[in-house]
C-alpha cells in the first residue's frame, strides 16, 4: 500500500447569482495578489540582484500590499497566500526548467482561479463550506478518503469547478499476468487480441460548432450578441471534449485493470493527424 496525492474535480451544482459573485471577487484577489507578487519580485530583484524567497514573498505581500487593500480581508486569507506560492513556482519553473518567465495574469484571458488551505474550508457530503465564501453545493460526493490538503476553484466555460487534493492510501491493482499490445489510428484503437475501440463519432457536433464559430465572428466586436454566440461556441466546444475524454478514461481504466502489461508502439500522432 502506498500514499499518494490526488484530486478529485467536481462540479458545482447550479451556485446562486451571490455565489458567482463571490467566486468572481475570489478569483480577482488571486489573479490581484499574483500581479502584485510578480511586481514585489522585480522591484527586489533591481534592488538587491536577488529573488525573493516563497516565504519572504508572501510576507512582503502581507506587510506591504494587503494593509493597504482592506477589501481583501472579506475573502479568505490563503486566496492571496496561494497566489504568492503560485508565482514562486511559475518563477522556479523559469530558472529551472526553462519555461517562459511569469506574466501578469489578466480577467481578459486564462482560466479564473484560486486555492483555499484545508484551515478554511470543510467538505460534509455533497457540500463544501469555505470560510467568508458560504456553502456551495456539489454534483457528487468526494471520491477519496484521507487528508484533505487543499481545494482549488476554477471557471470553464460558464460553469464553476472546485479540484480537491486528498492525500490517501492506494492500494496496487490485481496483477492479472495478461499481456497486450496497442495499434494506434487515426479513428480507432485496435490492440492484440483483435479487438477494435472506435472513437467517438463527432462530425455532426464538429459541423455545428464549425457553423457557431463562423456566426460569432459575424457579430461585432464587444457587442452582447457576439458574447452569447460565443458562450454557444464554448459550451459545444465544451461538450465535444467531455466526450472525447469520457471514451479515453473508461477505454484507459479498462485495459490498465485487465491488463499486467501494456506494449503501445512508438508514433508521431500529431505527424500522422496532419497527413491526409
Amino acid at each position: 500500500m502506498q500514499t499518494r496525492t490526488v484530486s478529485h474535480r467536481i462540479r458545482l451544482a447550479k451556485p446562486s447569482n451571490y455565489q458567482k459573485s463571490m467566486l468572481g471577487r475570489a478569483f480577482g484577489a488571486s489573479r490581484f495578489a499574483y500581479n502584485q507578487c510578480k511586481v514585489l519580485s522585480e522591484q527586489h530583484h533591481q534592488t538587491t540582484g536577488k529573488s525573493l524567497g516563497k516565504l519572504a514573498l508572501r510576507n512582503a505581500f502581507v506587510q506591504e500590499v494587503k494593509p493597504q487593500n482592506e477589501w481583501l480581508r472579506e475573502l479568505p486569507k490563503s486566496i492571496a497566500e496561494e497566489a504568492a506560492f503560485d508565482f514562486h513556482r511559475s518563477l522556479v519553473a523559469f530558472f529551472k526548467r526553462g519555461r517562459g518567465f511569469p506574466r501578469f495574469r489578466s480577467r481578459k484571458s486564462g482560466t479564473p482561479s484560486f486555492r483555499v488551505s484545508n484551515a478554511q474550508f470543510k467538505v460534509a457530503g455533497k457540500y463544501i463550506i469555505v470560510t467568508k465564501l458560504g456553502t456551495f453545493k456539489l454534483t457528487e460526493n468526494l471520491r477519496f478518503d484521507g487528508k484533505i490538503l487543499n481545494a482549488t476553484f476554477s471557471e470553464e466555460r460558464g460553469k464553476f469547478y472546485v479540484s480537491i487534493q486528498v492525500e490517501t492510501d492506494v492500494h496496487p491493482l490485481r496483477q492479472t499476468g495478461a499481456e497486450v499490445g496497442i495499434d494506434l489510428n487515426i479513428h480507432s484503437l485496435n490492440d492484440s487480441n483483435e479487438k477494435s475501440y472506435a472513437r467517438p463519432d463527432v462530425r455532426k457536433l464538429n459541423s455545428r460548432l464549425n457553423n457557431l464559430q463562423r456566426s460569432a465572428s459575424r457579430k461585432k466586436k464587444g457587442s452582447k450578441n457576439r458574447q452569447k454566440a460565443n458562450r454557444r461556441v464554448s459550451s459545444l466546444y465544451g461538450r465535444i471534449s467531455n466526450i472525447s475524454e469520457d471514451f479515453h478514461h473508461k477505454l484507459s481504466t479498462s485495459l490498465v485493470r485487465d491488463n499486467s502489461t501494456i506494449c503501445v508502439e512508438d508514433l508521431n500522432v500529431k505527424g500522422m493527424v496532419k497527413n491526409r
